[in-house]
């Protein structure tokens, strides 16, 4: 019901929109409030985060920092995902960080959006990333576990992860087709290699991390990127790609070449109706003809079927000891 209402937003009642987001902001903040957390959750929770206490995005948070590992169970990481690129653009769905950033949120981003609806509208999560440098110290603190959680799923044109996107394109081999399918790690890594070359604004992102934590989780996040696996996931992300194109240029073509056979059958159908309209009606008198000698044939089958051989035959009995 909720995705429904969700995908319906621009049709809801101004009343039904603020049920929803209160109901939205509940299933980001406990999991025991989220169906979906609590169908394919419950073994990660109990292995990753089983000493967090719920509530307040704790187990969440937890759950999100540890996606990243490769014994993380595959359903529950699709729903952290998904969870993450809600919260990824709307700031009031991070709890930890609203709580947090609040104050300076009032105090260095005057006028930006929550959620905005326009590309060139300012939010007030990438105003807290390009502000990094200037946080208060719970709000500096909350905001780097929350940015190494989306560098962890790394998209170009994040918010949280946005002044770092120039350098990730120039820096990273890899674009936007592309950024879907890195592994977990692969960008903290990168970034990291080439730190004495990044642009002020994500080099005051990345300051933001205890240097000795970030490369120890960033040697930890990339240690499963081997050359074979790299040329495995180089393999994948090509294979991707090429159904993509090949899936956008039939969506583009199919239609019009529909359209084309349809006209030039038509176009034929006109021209040379005069000649097919006898070769028609010829085609549907013999077909009528054939299917009416075939039930008189099966009708004078069954008439001697019934009146000379059905009564003319004669049955023989064998009985156990021989005798007929």
């Amino acid at each position: 019901m909720h995705a429904c209402l969700r995908k319906s937003w621009d049709h809801l009642s101004p009343e039904c929109k603020a049920a929803e987001e209160g109901v939205e902001k509940l299933e980001h903040e406990d999991v025991r409030l989220n169906p979906k957390i609590q169908k394919e959750c419950p073994s990660a929770i109990a292995q990753f985060c089983g000493d967090v206490p719920p509530g307040n995005a704790n187990v969440i948070g937890c759950l999100q920092a540890a996606s990243a590992k490769p014994e993380f169970p595959e359903g529950c990481r699709a729903v952290m995902a998904a969870l993450l690129e809600r919260s990824s653009v709307k700031y009031s769905l991070n709890s930890r960080l609203k709580a947090k950033c609040d104050a300076d949120v009032a105090k260095l981003c005057p006028g930006a959006k929550d959620e905005p609806q326009k590309a060139a509208d300012p939010s007030i999560l990438g105003c807290l990333a390009g502000a990094s440098a200037q946080l208060s110290g719970g709000c500096r603190a909350e905001l780097a576990a929350l940015v190494r959680v989306h560098l962890n799923r790394y998209r170009i044109g994040m918010p949280l992860t946005s002044p770092c996107d120039g350098d990730v394109l120039a820096r990273c081999n890899v674009d936007k087709q592309v950024t879907p399918f890195l592994l977990g790690g692969y960008i903290q890594s990168c970034l990291t290699k080439n730190v004495d070359k990044l642009h002020k604004p994500c080099w005051s992102l990345l300051s933001m991390f205890d240097a000795s934590q970030f490369n120890a989780a960033t040697t930890l996040e990339a240690k499963h990127w081997t050359p074979e696996l790299q040329a495995e996931l180089t393999q994948k992300v090509t294979e991707k790609v090429t159904e993509q194109v090949v899936a956008e240029v039939r969506r583009e073509l199919e239609p019009q070449l529909i359209n084309k056979v349809h006209s030039r059958v038509d176009s034929a159908l006109a021209q040379h109706s005069s000649s097919i309209k006898p070769l028609l009606f010829a085609l549907i008198n013999a077909v009528s003809l054939l299917v009416g000698a075939l039930a008189v044939l099966g009708l004078v089958g069954w008439y001697v079927w019934t009146k000379y051989i059905k009564k003319g035959t004669t049955r023989t009995v064998a009985i156990k000891d021989g005798r007929v």
